[in-house]
């Protein structure tokens, strides 16, 4: 069953999965907050440290994804990591993780930070899988396939707007 979180003061609903336990968390950002211009484009665009526990006992690898829920194009892939082994629970801030990066929207094999210049809901999911590893994945079929065999999720939501100032003064 899926529930919804209201924020009023965004006015975002946020799904909340029910029945899950995987949790996902990090020192770097916080769940429905603003992520810092560090892991921007506006900054040295390196992504966060994360972290998670709780994954299934039946969990046989992980994947974790960052994208772009608000994207004009739909959503938008600025991160994809596949075959993550289950011993691995954490990637130290901008550390190429253990596992596997696919190829994202940009074409490009690593993390891609926000770079939006209008509000726009960005989401890291991570997936406890029910298979070791997974072969031939790329942009457009890393979600389909990874959700084929997850058995659990966690997510984390962090929202970004570029700062343009007004007038650029030459």
């Amino acid at each position: 069953m899926i529930k919804y979180f209201n924020n009023s003061s965004i006015q975002f609903l946020i799904p909340i999965i029910e029945g899950c336990k995987l949790i996902l968390m990090s020192n770097d950002v916080e769940n429905n907050k603003k992520i810092p211009s560090l892991f921007t484009c506006d900054g040295a665009d390196l992504h966060p440290h994360l972290k998670w526990k709780d994954e299934p006992i039946s969990t046989h690898s992980f994947a974790l994804s960052f994208v772009d829920v608000d994207n004009e194009n739909g959503i938008w892939g600025h991160w994809h990591v596949c075959n993550i082994p289950k011993e691995i629970k954490e990637i130290p801030r901008g550390e190429v993780p253990k596992g596997e990066e696919v190829k994202n929207d940009f074409g490009t094999l690593y993390y891609v930070g926000p770079c939006s210049a209008k509000l726009h809901r960005y989401v890291f999911t991570l997936h406890a899988l029910k298979i070791d590893r997974l072969e031939n994945l790329n942009a457009l079929n890393f979600r389909k396939k990874i959700e084929t065999y997850s058995i659990d999720k966690a997510q984390l939501m962090v929202f970004y707007e570029r700062e343009i100032p007004d007038k650029i003064f030459i």
